[in-house]
């Protein structure tokens, strides 16, 4: 539904969208693939998976949004939600 959501959205809006799927594992950092998709912002679903590129995303010069956990840096906006009441 998420996913539906933000193609609903990018679509109204005439938004080009790229959705990258990480893994701990990756050996790339994260601001590597970014910029190679050529993105220009960052909707962050899974924020604490992304902690170690935190830093590095802060520091560049895209917008960069985490869902549900805000993080401790200022630079990084936030996008919460309320489950309770969303399953009411």
């Amino acid at each position: 539904e998420l996913y539906a959501g933000i193609e609903a959205a990018a679509t109204e809006k005439k938004i080009e969208y790229c959705i990258i799927n990480r893994n701990e594992n990756s050996r790339r950092k994260l601001l590597e693939d970014i910029r190679e998709q050529q993105c220009s912002g960052v909707l962050l679903l899974l924020p604490t998976l992304f902690e170690k590129d935190l830093p590095d995303l802060a520091a560049s010069e895209l917008k960069v949004i985490a869902m549900d956990q805000p993080s401790a840096l200022t630079e990084i906006g936030f996008v919460g939600n309320d489950s309770y009441k969303g399953s009411l």
